[in-house]
């Protein structure tokens, strides 16, 4: 029986969990915050995608959930109506160990370039930490739903900090922040939103309707232009969540007595303190001027990237460009621009990597991509374990991928 380390307890990981679990394997997941705490994080954000699409036949069925009506739910309501169950059932049947951090995997004693592409006799070797203690566990396979949340892409330009982007931390948010946080920001007079996404139109939209009450300025700054709006609509969107915030931001950039200010094509070049505001200096692409703008806080929407630091001792072979695995990267970079409930992938085969039995699974497989589903997230880890199962009963645990060395 093999011995099947997960990495990460969100959707994706614990949904790895359960499959193996139900093959019989030895399972031991390890999440270095709590259950699900990515999306807690964003709980009281609602989900884009129906209830239909955030669950598996599988995952119901072990937690008796009967699936709502209701097109979308928060984080919140998606973790307490079925992540959590989900979790009491894994942990019944496995080992769950919370505030654990996989800090890093190396194949066995092996060191990165020992044995391109003949690897499989030795385990993996994770080193974990558990309130500040180290210890050593070892797997046979280990899929790694890590995610990316806690790695954001920096708020300079061309992706990487900008002069006084360190300094100034304390007023930065990455991402959508915690419930009490985004409030906090609230309160402040004069906030600066980065990003041309979806968290970004979130953040924009929630801050307009907090700030109807009060005197304040929310000032949007994108890298892109469109000439409707920072955010492209999808022709007859299937997610009408997704539709409905898109026209909401769009019509707060152009509306005159919104309290958003959009600033299309610009980056930002440096901040520095301004007494206990920021003084962020926006650049524009087209005439490369560079204004300066003194704000209270920022959120950074700007993206988010793999953790490279866990598979830095194996033999991963990666996209240059998005830093997910490079058969997956390739399907995904080909049907660029697309709506992401169209995105279609091969299964299995664009997961499989020259470091054999071990998948890089969920958002993190995306790389630098933002068009990830769970329901995508989902079917890797159907196609992984079919594979793992047809292998084992073969008697041939090793799913070993092209161990060429490309340079």
């Amino acid at each position: 029986m093999p011995s099947i380390a997960v990495i990460g307890a969100g959707p994706v990981g614990l949904e790895a969990a359960r499959q193996a679990i139900e093959q019989g394997w030895s399972v031991t997941v390890f999440e270095q915050g709590e259950i699900a705490d990515s999306v807690r994080r964003w709980g009281y954000v609602k989900l884009f995608s129906p209830w239909r699409l955030n669950v598996t036949p599988g995952g119901t069925t072990a937690v008796d959930f009967a699936v709502p009506l209701e097109e979308c739910e928060s984080g919140d309501e998606f973790v307490l109506g079925y992540l959590e169950p989900l979790a009491r059932w894994v942990s019944a049947r496995a080992d769950l160990l919370t505030q654990t951090q996989v800090g890093s995997v190396s194949r066995g004693d092996w060191l990165k370039a020992d044995r391109i592409g003949k690897r499989s006799d030795q385990p993996f070797r994770l080193l974990v930490e558990t309130a500040g203690r180290e210890a050593i566990h070892t797997a046979d396979v280990v899929l790694d739903c890590s995610g990316v949340f806690r790695t954001p892409t920096a708020a300079g330009a061309g992706g990487i900090r900008c002069p006084g982007e360190l300094a100034n931390a304390d007023l930065i948010e990455y991402g959508v922040p915690a419930r009490e946080k985004f409030e906090s920001i609230a309160q402040k007079k004069r906030i600066l939103v980065l990003g041309s996404g979806y968290s970004a139109a979130t953040m924009v939209v929630g801050l307009s309707l907090l700030f109807k009450n009060q005197t304040g300025e929310i000032l949007w700054s994108t890298r892109s232009r469109r000439p409707d709006g920072p955010l492209a609509s999808i022709p007859n969107d299937s997610l009408s969540a997704r539709d409905q915030l898109t026209s909401k931001a769009n019509q707060l950039v152009s509306d005159p007595a919104s309290p958003v200010h959009w600033r299309p094509e610009t980056v930002v070049d440096s901040m520095e303190r301004d007494g206990d505001s920021l003084r962020v200096n926006l650049r524009n692409l087209e005439t490369e001027n560079v204004q300066g703008i003194v704000v209270d806080h920022v959120l950074a929407c700007t993206g988010f990237r793999p953790d490279r630091e866990l598979t830095r001792e194996l033999q991963i072979h990666e996209c240059y460009a998005t830093e997910g695995p490079i058969k997956l990267a390739a399907e995904l970079i080909g049907q660029a621009g697309g709506d992401c409930t169209q995105v279609t992938t091969s299964g299995a085969g664009v997961l499989v990597n020259p470091e054999g039995n071990y998948f890089i699974l969920g958002s993190k497989s995306y790389g630098r991509s933002s068009r990830f589903l769970l329901q995508n997230g989902y079917a890797q880890v159907s196609a992984v374990i079919d594979l793992l199962a047809s292998r084992i009963s073969g008697a041939d645990v090793d799913v070993q991928g092209d161990s060429a060395c490309v340079r």
